[in-house]
C-alpha cells in the first residue's frame, strides 16, 4: 500500500507561504479595523460638534426675532402707539427700530402689527431698503404695498386682507401668550414661505392686536450653509411630519408647482432633489422625540455618517436637525492612502515570498539531489558523485560527505566483486567468474583448460597454507 508523503520542498514551502500570507492578511485586517475605528470615532466627534453648534446657533438665530418682536409689542402697548384708523405711529416706530437697531439681523424679513380691528402695518426688508405694507383707514380697506418705507406711492394693492385670520395672529390672540406660528405662505406679491414669532399687544388688560417678526425659510437655508463645521457635509431641518424646513443645499424647500405639489407647498424629505436627504428620511422620521439617533447610509458608493438631533421650543417649534458627513471628509484620503499602502505591503510581501521560496529551493536542492543519488546507488547505478557545490556550509558538508561515502562504497563493491570473480592467488576466474564470463547471448567457440596439482595438500599440511601458496 502506497502511503502519501510530502516532499521536503513542499513540507517547507507550503507552511512558509501560508504563514506569510496569514501575516499579511492579519496586518491588512488589523489596519482596516483601526481605520474603521478611527472613522467611527471621528464621525461621532464631528457630528456631535456639528449638531451641538448648529443647535446653539439656531437657538440664537431664532431667539433674536422672538425677543425683538416682544420688545416691539411691549413698546406699542406701553407708549400707546396704536390709534384705531391711523397706524402711522406704529409703522414709524417699526421703521425706526428696524433701521437703527436691527438692520444687521438679516434673518428678520418683516416686522409688523395687526390690530383687533383688522388693521395692519408692516415694514418689509428688501434687497435695497424697506417697503411699507399698510392697511388702515387711509387705504380704504385695501392692503397696500408701497415702493419704499413711506406711504407715498403704491406698488401693489390687495383687497380683503384681514390679519386676524392669519396663522401668526389667531393662535396667539386665542392663547394670550407669545409663541411661534406654523410655517405658512405670507399674503402679498412675493408669497414668501415663513415662520413668525408673535406676541399679543395689550393696552392695560385689553388685547389690541398682535406684533410679529417673520423669518423666511430661505434665510434659514443660508444660515445652515454658513455653518463653519459643515465642510463637505450637509445639514437639514425637518418637522415632525417629515416636511423640510430648511437645508444647506442649493435650491428651495418649497415646490415650484411641478408634479402633484402646489406652488409654495413645502417638500417632504422623500421629495427633495438631494439624494442624501431622500435616503436619510427614514432615519429622521423614526428618531425618538427625547433623544438623537446616529445612523449610516450609502449613496452612490459613498458612505455617509448621520445624526438626528431634536430641536424643540415650548413656544411652538418641534423640529429635527439632521447632519450628514461623508466618510471622505472625515479622514480625507486616509482610506485611499491606506489602500495604496496595503498594496505596497502586498507587493513587498509577494517579493519576500518569492525570495523565500527561491531560498528554500536553493537550500533543499542539494538535499533533493543527495536523495536522488542515494536512490540510484540503491539501484546499483554507480555514477560520478554530486559535483555541484552549495552556498551553505551545512549542505556543502552534506554533499562532500555523500561523495566520499559513495566513493568508499564503490571501492568496497569493486573489491568484493574482484574477490567473487577472480582467485586471489592465481588471479584466474573463479567458478562464479567463469559463469559470468561465459554468459554469452550466442554460442561461440572456446577452450576450457583444467589444471590440477597432485598431492599439494600434503605440502599445505606440512608447511601451512601461506607458505604453500
Amino acid at each position: 500500500m502506497n502511503v502519501f508523503r510530502l516532499s521536503l520542498r513542499t513540507a517547507i514551502a507550503v507552511p512558509f507561504a501560508l504563514l506569510f500570507a496569514a501575516t499579511v492578511a492579519l496586518q491588512a485586517i488589523t489596519q482596516q479595523q483601526q481605520i474603521s475605528h478611527l472613522i467611527d470615532q471621528e464621525s461621532v466627534r464631528l457630528l456631535d460638534a456639528i449638531t451641538a453648534t448648529s443647535r446653539n446657533r439656531l437657538v440664537e438665530f431664532l431667539d433674536e426675532p422672538f425677543r425683538i418682536q416682544r420688545d416691539i409689542a411691549d413698546a406699542i402697548g406701553r407708549h400707546s402707539l396704536y390709534k384705531e384708523g391711523d397706524l402711522k405711529p406704529i409703522y414709524d416706530h417699526l421703521r425706526g427700530v428696524y433701521q437703527d437697531l436691527y438692520l444687521d439681523r438679516h434673518q428678520i424679513s418683516l416686522l409688523s402689527f395687526g390690530s383687533q380691528a383688522g388693521e395692519y402695518a408692516g415694514m418689509r426688508r428688501e434687497v435695497a431698503g424697506f417697503k411699507l405694507i399698510l392697511k388702515d383707514a387711509s387705504t380704504h380697506g385695501m392692503m397696500n404695498v408701497y415702493r419704499d418705507d413711506t406711504a407715498r406711492e403704491v406698488a401693489a394693492a390687495f383687497p380683503g386682507y384681514d390679519p386676524r385670520g392669519r396663522p401668526w395672529y389667531a393662535p396667539v390672540a386665542a392663547s394670550g401668550k407669545p409663541g411661534w406660528s406654523a410655517i405658512y405662505t405670507v399674503a402679498g406679491e412675493r408669497g414668501d414661505v415663513t415662520i413668525s414669532a408673535a406676541t399679543p399687544v395689550r393696552a392695560g388688560n385689553k388685547l389690541i392686536g398682535v406684533a410679529e417678526a417673520d423669518v423666511r425659510l430661505d434665510s434659514l437655508n443660508q444660515f445652515l450653509r454658513s455653518e463653519p463645521l459643515r465642510g463637505k457635509g450637509l445639514i437639514f431641518i425637518t418637522d415632525r411630519d417629515g416636511r423640510l424646513v430648511a437645508h444647506s443645499e442649493a435650491g428651495s424647500v418649497v415646490s415650484q408647482g411641478s408634479g402633484a405639489l402646489r406652488r409654495g407647498e413645502r417638500l417632504l424629505m422623500s421629495e427633495s432633489a438631494t439624494p442624501q436627504i431622500r435616503a436619510a428620511a427614514q432615519y429622521a422620521l423614526r428618531a425618538p422625540v427625547a433623544g438623537g439617533l446616529a445612523f449610516r447610509l450609502n449613496d452612490s458608493g459613498e458612505m455617509y455618517f448621520g445624526r438626528v438631533t431634536p430641536y424643540a421650543d415650548a413656544r411652538g417649534i418641534d423640529w429635527r436637525i439632521v447632519a450628514l458627513v461623508p466618510e471622505s471628509y472625515l479622514l480625507g484620503d486616509v482610506r485611499d492612502a491606506s489602500r495604496r499602502s496595503m498594496l505596497g505591503v502586498i507587493g513587498i510581501a509577494l517579493l519576500g515570498l518569492l525570495l523565500g521560496l527561491w531560498i528554500i529551493q536553493r537550500v533543499t536542492r542539494p538535499i533533493l539531489m543527495t536523495a536522488a543519488a542515494a536512490n540510484k546507488l540503491a539501484r546499483g547505478e554507480w555514477k560520478p558523485g554530486i559535483d555541484k557545490g552549495s552556498g551553505l556550509q551545512e549542505t556543502t558538508i552534506l554533499l562532500r560527505a555523500f561523495n566520499e561515502m559513495a566513493q568508499r562504497l564503490q571501492q568496497s563493491f569493486n573489491q568484493m566483486r574482484e574477490q567473487l570473480m577472480y582467485d586471489s592467488l592465481t588471479q584466474l576466474l573463479t567458478r562464479r567468474g567463469l559463469l559470468e564470463q561465459a554468459a554469452w547471448t550466442e554460442p561461440r567457440r572456446a577452450v576450457l583448460t583444467l589444471v590440477g596439482l597432485d598431492a599439494f595438500r600434503a605440502i599445505n599440511d606440512s608447511v601451512g597454507h601461506g607458505t604453500g601458496d
